[in-house]
C-alpha cells in the first residue's frame, strides 16, 4: 500500500517482486516496458497481469561443495572421489544463471502455479495490493455487489500473462546448503524430491531421459531466452556495476 501511494501517481504500471524474482520477457519482446507500451495499454479494460510462478532449482552443475554445517560434514569427505554431502551456489556465478532450471515446462500449471503469483497492476486501479493478490480495486469500490472469482479479478481486468509469447517470471528463491543435505542418494530415488537442478538437454525429446551425472534423472528444463539474451545484458551490467563502484574508491 506504501508503495502505491508513494510511486502510484507517478506511473502507469506498478509491481511489488522479490529480489529473486525475474521478469523474463519472449517472443518478438525484448523488455517488460516495452511490451507493455506496445501491446498491453492497448487492451483498454485490463488492468492487473499475473505472472504464475513455480520455484526454480539451483542447477547442479554450477554449484559447488560445502562441508561447514554438520549435517554436511560426511565421515569420508576427506576422499577426492566422494561426492560431497552437501553443496552451495557459486558465489561466482549469478543467481539468474544457478537457478535457471524450471521443474516445469512453459506455461506454468495452471492448477497450483498460481498460488503465488505475482501482478503488474495499474495503480489508478489497484487500491490496496498485498504480496500476491489485488484486495481492493475500484470496480470492487464502485460495484460492491459484483462477484469474482476467488483470488482474482474477474476478465477482462486481470488476465494470466502468456508465458510463450509474452513473458514469464523466474523465481530463484536460494536453496540453502543444509537444505541438500544427502542430494545424490535423494536426486537417485527420486527426481521429484531432489533438492538441485538436473537440467534437461536444451534441445532433444523431453522425456524423463537420464543424464550424464551418475545417472541422475534429469527434473528442470533451462529456458534458452535468459541463457542467450538475458544473462548477457545482466552481466555486462554488473560489470559496469563494479567498475562504478571501483571508480569511487
Amino acid at each position: 500500500a506504501s508503495c502505491r501511494i508513494r510511486y502510484g501517481p507517478n506511473t502507469e504500471w506498478l509491481a511489488n517482486l522479490d529480489s529473486d524474482e525475474y521478469l523474463v520477457p519472449v517472443g518478438k519482446w525484448t523488455s517488460i516496458s516495452e511490451w507493455l507500451k506496445q501491446s498491453v495499454d492497448k487492451e483498454k479494460s485490463t488492468h492487473i497481469l499475473s505472472f504464475f510462478q513455480t520455484r526454480a532449482k539451483p542447477n547442479v552443475a554450477l554449484m559447488e561443495p560445502y562441508h561447514d554445517d554438520h549435517a554436511c560434514k560426511s565421515p569420508s569427505m576427506s576422499s577426492p572421489t566422494t561426492r560431497p554431502m552437501c553443496l552451495q551456489k557459486n558465489s561466482s556465478i549469478s543467481y539468474l544463471e544457478t537457478y535457471n532450471c524450471e521443474p516445469t515446462q512453459l506455461p506454468k500449471p495452471n492448477d497450483w502455479a498460481w498460488r503465488a503469483k505475482k501482478q503488474i497492476y495499474r495503480p489508478w486501479y489497484v487500491l490496496n495490493h498485498f504480496v500476491h493478490y489485488s484486495v481492493a480495486t475500484t470496480r470492487i469500490n464502485d460495484h460492491p455487489e459484483d462477484t469474482s472469482p476467488r483470488f482474482k479479478e474477474s476478465s477482462p481486468y486481470e488476465r494470466r500473462v502468456d508465458e510463450l509469447h509474452e513473458a514469464f517470471m523466474l523465481h530463484a528463491k536460494s536453496t540453502l546448503p543444509e537444505h541438500t543435505a544427502g542430494w545424490y542418494d535423494k536426486c537417485r530415488s527420486s527426481a521429484n524430491n531432489c533438492p538441485v537442478g538436473i537440467p534437461r538437454p536444451l534441445h532433444g525429446a523431453h522425456t524423463d531421459s537420464i543424464s550424464k551425472l551418475g545417472g541422475l534423472q534429469h527434473n528442470c528444463y533451462r529456458h534458452e531466452g535468459v541463457i542467450n539474451a538475458i544473462l548477457p545484458r545482466l552481466e555486462a551490467a554488473l560489470v559496469k556495476r563494479a567498475g562504478d563502484i571501483n571508480s569511487r574508491m
